[in-house]
């Protein structure tokens, strides 16, 4: 048979691909490139000229040229890879984060012939993931910092001389664990007798301690650090080796074992008294950022600790005393009996907390907080008198600019003839800090894009407003947004995404609440049963895009598809009322979309029974509950039976009599297709030499064909192979396919067809008119046979426009070297019509039905 006329242009494309805001290009097996879009020149700024002289290999970004290469040769083994992320180098050297797909073409042979990837840029997704990681770490790490802090400085409050050495050494301890290192000492600088000495020192188990040999070092040994820390700098050095080896402060530190270390000052009004420093033993360790802040806070402590100590030795043990010590620390300090009579408030507390008026008392605690903060901070009181055990404690109080809020650690510090009679409190002013973790929260339950609530927010709000009663459950879902996408760019597909969120704010009012929670899925609960109400908020939505789509807000009118559900938290969970909305959903989708559905038994029976279906797949197969019959073909004018198409049948055991309209569809959708065809295959090739005996030498035989199982790698060979294996003549098998196969690329299946055709197998494009099947496939595609489908064939009687319709499809199939097939033939005035229009053959009920052999 000749090929058919003229070629497929893909020019016609071509303008789609170069506007489209996705980065698009193709590369050969070795890498080069072959093509690029202009979004893909001007993302990684290159010209078009200068793209095609590159390879895939010089725009990986270095940290991600491995993981690229394997996606690289994964996709040329033919494997898929789904989904993928990676890392780009543009050509000024920035990186570029990107995520998409790809997949190889191969030729006729089976070797790779080039890959193709379309990618989008989410550099900037990936830049706010890390900012709100890092922001996620800082907080976690601030936290524990301040825990860490509020327990030495309350260790310091009642500190006892006697302790004084033992207390600096937990300190010591505390941080030094804190950051991981081996050793956390202090240093005092006498600068009369121009000398250093190690004063306090804290070694983790198995690190020698060094205090004994680090006394009296003179400053002369280190001028350089001595003279950064007088100017209130650090010292830090991640790797003594790196320094020369004559150098005086390597030949101190290395002895030692030193291999990283870390110097601050301790300084007050600009004079430097000391030092504190980490060192690392055991293994190097680079300092960051966050380490030297976490030795300055050390630091400031130790001085404060210090300058305490030698105050207590110059003044009695008074309330003096603890103001001139507590007045040095950046905490928030007070003492106050069970009345919550104020006797003591540090600097820091008064230039912090201010009463809510002047005409207050100041020494009490009340006047620093509202009445709700205030009953709360009793009943954290009584709960600590009566169980001895401290907790932390977040209240608002009276800034001197605004409301804060304060965390509260409280402490027993005296009892009186066996009562509890005073309290410290070391507070800490978190107001910041509250709004981050009020930030994360409203992340953790908030779609970043639309501002809605995301699937969990969604569930919590509905969980908190259970006592309303019943209400609707809404599932939207925008129709073709997918295909929207991608012409217009994800910026567009984004404004429209915005644009429904507002529009469905707007309806539901203060009458339920809104959440996205999916890509292009929205969920609404309206507080209402009135199914009238909700049926008039649907109809509302549709006028409301409308507008939107005439005002240029977005640029399609869109259509939903709807499904919904009665949700009654005294009856049911939340997750039955969402599994419904779904399956409702699914239904209105699959009716065609811009459908509204509400939920009904039959769909959660009818999921069962796919479900069902999917899995009885093997069983039948074993049990031999499938059975093949044959349709006759036969010429209109002859009567001759020139042909016979193979149906598949399914009496099931479990399941009982299952139609092709129930099975075919379930099974196309996984593997279970792929069992379904090479069964059939085997069966007719098994029934040919009867069907040959039947119905003559020259019977051809029709078998169904997925596109599933036409597009699997290596199908063409393995259906060669079982035509030598079973001895069929050539031109005797016609595969029978449908359009959704042209769905993929044309030129793929046209090598697929030609492939299969040259290895002796007829093509036949089934259900021509059903869908949206052109007439450029009888043109462009290598098919020998065109069935016309029924839907045409039932109105030609009543319909002139099909009679038109169907005459002209017969007379350009013939014009093309195709035989026209018509189906669906069940009356005799339908055969006398079609036998008036020519010779060709008819298939149908009036002609005959299928059996079995």
């Amino acid at each position: 048979m000749n090929e058919p006329y003229g070629v497929f242009d893909p020019s016609q494309f071509a303008d789609l691909v170069e506007q489209s805001s996705d980065l698009i290009q193709c590369a050969d097996k070795n890498g080069d490139f072959l093509y690029v879009n202009q979004s893909w020149c001007n993302t990684l700024g290159y010209t078009k000229k200068e793209a095609l002289t590159l390879t895939v290999e010089d725009v990986f970004h270095p940290d991600s040229v491995a993981h690229c290469k394997s996606i690289f040769k994964r996709v040329l083994a033919g494997l898929s890879v789904g989904e993928v992320e990676a890392a780009f180098i543009t050509k000024s050297g920035e990186r570029l984060d990107v995520q998409g797909y790809i997949d190889s073409k191969w030729d006729d042979s089976g070797n790779p012939c080039y890959t193709r990837a379309t990618f989008r840029d989410i550099t900037d997704k990936k830049r706010l993931e890390k900012q709100n990681e890092d922001f996620r770490l800082r907080l976690v790490e601030s936290n524990e910092l301040h825990q860490l802090l509020s327990t030495v400085m309350t260790n310091a409050v009642e500190l006892d001389n006697r302790e004084f050495d033992d207390r600096i050494t937990d300190a010591l301890r505390a941080f030094g664990r804190f950051v991981s290192v081996d050793r956390a000492y202090i240093f005092h600088y006498d600068f009369i007798l121009d000398m250093t000495s190690n004063t306090h020192e804290w070694c983790e188990e198995g690190i020698e301690p060094q205090i004994d040999q680090l006394q009296k070092i003179p400053l002369n040994d280190i001028p350089d650090w001595v003279n950064r820390h007088r100017a209130g700098e650090e010292v830090m050095i991640n790797n003594i080796y790196l320094l020369p080896e004559h150098d005086r402060v390597r030949q101190i530190l290395e002895p030692q074992g030193v291999k990283s270390i870390l110097t601050v000052p301790m300084m007050r009004k600009g004079i430097c008294f000391g030092f504190v420093g980490f060192e690392s033993v055991s293994d190097y360790h680079p300092f960051s950022e966050i380490e030297k802040k976490i030795l300055l806070q050390l630091s400031h402590f130790l001085l404060n600790v210090l300058e305490r100590k030698r105050i207590s030795d110059d003044l009695s043990h008074s309330n003096r005393q603890l103001q001139t010590i507590m007045d040095s620390q950046s905490e928030l300090v007070c003492k106050f009996d069970r009345d919550c009579n104020l006797s003591f408030t540090n600097r820091a507390f008064q230039q912090t907390l201010q009463a809510k008026s002047e005409e207050q008392d100041l020494s009490h605690l009340s006047s620093y907080m509202d009445e709700e903060s205030f009953e709360t901070l009793k009943e954290h009181i009584n709960m600590l008198v009566e169980t001895g055990q401290p907790k932390t404690l977040r209240i608002s109080a009276y800034g001197h600019a605004d409301t804060l809020i304060i965390e509260w650690n409280v402490y027993v510090t005296r009892y009186h003839d066996g009562a509890v009679s005073e309290f410290i409190s070391v507070g800490y002013d978190v107001t910041e800090k509250e709004k981050l973790e009020n930030q994360l929260v409203y992340m953790a339950y908030h779609d970043q894009l639309t501002g809605l609530l995301n699937r969990y927010g969604f569930e919590r709000s509905l969980l908190e407003s259970e006592s309303s009663g019943a209400c609707h459950l809404i599932m939207l879902d925008i129709d073709d947004f997918s295909m929207l996408n991608t012409i217009y760019g994800s910026a567009t597909g984004d404004n429209i995404l915005i644009e429904t969120g507002h529009i469905l704010n707007s309806l539901v009012s203060s009458n339920g609440f809104v959440s996205r929670i999916s890509s292009d899925e929205f969920m609404v609960c309206l507080n209402s049963n009135d199914l009238w109400h909700d049926q008039h908020f649907l109809n509302s939505l549709e006028e409301r895009v409308h507008h939107s789509f005439e005002g240029g807000s977005i640029p399609q009118f869109l259509h939903f598809s709807v499904g919904y559900t009665l949700f009654d938290p005294s009856a049911h969970s939340f997750e039955k009322a969402y599994h419904e909305a779904t399956l409702a959903l699914k239904s209105a989708k699959e009716s065609g979309g811009a459908a509204i559905h509400a939920y009904m038994n039959w769909m959660y029976l009818d999921l069962q029974r796919i479900n069902d279906i999917q899995k009885g797949l093997r069983n039948g197969l074993k049990e031999n509950e499938f059975r093949m019959e044959y349709q006759q073909k036969m010429n209109n004018t002859s009567g001759k039976v020139t042909g016979v198409e193979a149906l598949a049948r399914w009496e099931s055991k479990l399941l009982g009599n299952v139609g092709p309209g129930e099975f075919i569809p379930v099974f196309s959708k996984s593997e279970a297709i792929d069992l379904l065809s090479e069964w059939s295959i085997n069966r007719v090739f098994h029934d040919l030499p009867e069907l040959k005996a039947k119905y003559g030498a020259d019977i051809k035989v029709s078998i169904n064909l997925s596109p599933r199982v036409l597009l699997k790698k290596d199908f063409s060979q393995w259906l060669n192979n079982m035509r030598k294996r079973h001895k069929i003549d050539r031109d005797t098998v016609m595969l029978e396919i449908t359009e959704d196969v042209f769905l993929e690329d044309l030129n793929l299946v046209n090598n697929l067809l030609r492939s299969i055709r040259d290895n002796g197998f007829l093509i036949s494009l089934d259900d021509f008119g059903s869908g949206y099947a052109s007439l450029s496939y009888l043109q462009n595609m290598l098919i020998d046979e065109v069935k016309i489908d029924k839907s045409i064939t039932d109105q030609v009687l009543t319909n002139d426009k099909h009679l038109v319709l169907l005459n002209a499809i017969i007379k350009i199939a013939e014009a093309f070297h195709i035989a026209p097939v018509i189906e669906g033939v069940e009356s005799e005035n339908q055969l006398k019509l079609l036998q008036e229009l020519g010779d060709f053959d008819v298939q149908g009920y009036l002609l005959h039905r299928p059996e079995r052999l």
